[in-house]
């Protein structure tokens, strides 16, 4: 089984790979899901904008992998050793990188997506997602958030890069191709 990990800021496009993964009936795990699950488990009735600020706070308290090994777990929990491909959306750092590839080995490929800060917070400005700001200030404020805990790095050291700049067909497309040949790789 292969593990692709899929890496990029907020409103590249990481979604929209997991949703064409998903239509070809590839397993995703999000660590946004993970984090979003223990953020209401633990903060119940506070704003999801402060989801991010928890991510952090979680990390520092428990280490700058905390997220990558709570998803670890649950992969292994509900692993399919039938699965060719399974999907991991939102690595945010070389910590988690290098958790998942000592886990996992050679069997992890990381997927960077790229879309200029433009065209990510327009789309996030249209998403309207409660942890998507309308605010510019606040998106460069979660950039160089998400940029601290390391996601440049993993970015620019990914083994297959996609940019995002096109339509919403022409990417899923993209998406498609690499998903169809990585799953035929042996």
């Amino acid at each position: 089984m292969k593990i692709m990990a899929v890496a990029g800021m907020p409103g590249s496009g990481k979604g929209e790979i997991a949703d064409v993964a998903r239509s070809l009936d590839i397993k995703v795990y999000s660590m946004g899901d993970i984090v979003r699950t223990f953020f209401s488990l633990n903060c119940p009735g506070r704003h999801d904008i402060e989801t991010g600020m928890y991510a952090d706070m979680e990390r520092k308290k428990h280490g700058k992998t905390i997220w990558a090994r709570r998803l670890v777990q649950t992969v292994e929990r509900e692993l399919d050793p039938n699965d060719e491909i399974v999907i991991i959306d939102g690595l945010r750092s070389k910590f988690e990188s290098d958790l998942f590839k000592g886990h996992w080995g050679p069997d992890l490929r990381v997927l960077a997506v790229h879309s200029s800060p433009d065209t990510r917070y327009q789309r996030l400005s249209d998403r309207g997602r409660g942890d998507d700001s309308k605010d510019r200030r606040k998106f460069d404020q979660r950039d160089e958030r998400e940029l601290g805990w390391g996601l440049g790095e993993v970015i620019s050291l990914a083994d297959l890069m996609l940019i995002n700049e096109c339509s919403l067909d022409e990417f899923a497309v993209m998406v498609e191709d690499i998903l169809m040949n990585e799953r035929g790789k042996e």
